[in-house]
């Protein structure tokens, strides 16, 4: 606690300051957490308000990271309402020891992403520009690691569709970093995975064209396909250029769906109608 006989001069001196902010800091969110605590409907009223506030300061606060992240709420994957990291841990099951969060558009974008597909657990949905740049700085939550399931295919050890990942690899060349089988997927043929976030992407993209610059173009990106998938089968054995027309809609399909994608539509429209007149043309023979 600050000494009464602070003077006027001596308020000026930055120590004091310091001593000022971190005394009035603490008495605040000690004041949030009597709210959280007691009063859960006033709390998420107060949340939807000012929710981005408490989302800077667990970035930036570091004394008092992990009293700001008790405060934080998430929508999830289960139920509709708003959930707190305990209410999230609370609810996992004995096997799950990680706490995965997904950045999406909306809850309905979330639910139906394909980055949830094979993962049985609660997964927190981060509809905002800024939560994955949260997610990042807190790292992990009371001894639990925070992953993100757009991240999280680097410790699938599948194996096999050498002939599925070859001919991906040799259709899209220099436009995939690496191409790698994997066994989570089941209704989609492939994913993008350990990229930048989306929304990241999106905010340096304006940054450029707001200063004139055309938008960086897309690195090369990591793929993980899934072998059994019966499009890519399909491709690999038909083969030719209709083959190659389907495994770069695949690659642009991966692209749109991790958010990567310019908003433009054009390249993807040509190529799905070019497809399209061939397999007009086939019936007609």
């Amino acid at each position: 606690d600050l000494p009464l006989n602070v003077s006027r001069e001596g308020g000026t001196d930055e120590k004091v300051k310091l001593k000022l902010r971190e005394s009035v800091v603490r008495r605040l969110i000690a004041e949030f957490e009597k709210i959280k605590n007691k009063k859960k409907e006033k709390w998420e009223e107060l949340w939807k308000e000012y929710g981005h506030f408490f989302k800077e300061g667990a970035c930036q606060d570091y004394p008092n990271q992990l009293r700001i992240s008790k405060l934080l709420m998430w929508q999830t994957s289960k139920g509709d309402g708003l959930s707190t990291f305990d209410d999230y841990v609370g609810r996992l099951s004995p096997d799950q020891k990680e706490i995965y969060y997904l950045n999406c558009k909306s809850k309905e974008d979330g639910m139906s992403s394909p980055y949830r597909e094979g993962v049985e657990g609660e997964v927190i949905l981060c509809t905002h520009s800024v939560d994955d740049f949260v997610m990042s700085n807190l790292g992990t939550y009371e001894g639990r690691k925070i992953v993100s399931l757009e991240k999280g295919f680097s410790d699938d050890d599948a194996s096999g569709g050498e002939d599925v990942v070859a001919f991906v690899k040799s259709v899209l060349g220099e436009r995939v970093l690496e191409v790698k089988p994997t066994s989570r997927l089941s209704k989609s043929p492939a994913l993008v995975v350990d990229h930048e976030s989306g929304a990241v992407r999106r905010m340096m993209s304006l940054v450029d064209t707001s200063h004139g610059d055309a938008p960086a173009p897309l690195p090369p990106v990591k793929l993980v396909v899934n072998p059994e998938h019966p499009i890519l089968k399909g491709a690999v054995a038909l083969g030719g250029e209709v083959a190659e027309k389907v495994v770069e809609q695949v690659l642009e399909n991966a692209v749109m769906t991790a958010g990567l994608g310019d908003g433009s539509v054009g390249g993807g429209v040509e190529r799905i109608e070019w497809m399209m007149e061939r397999l007009v043309a086939e019936k007609k023979e």
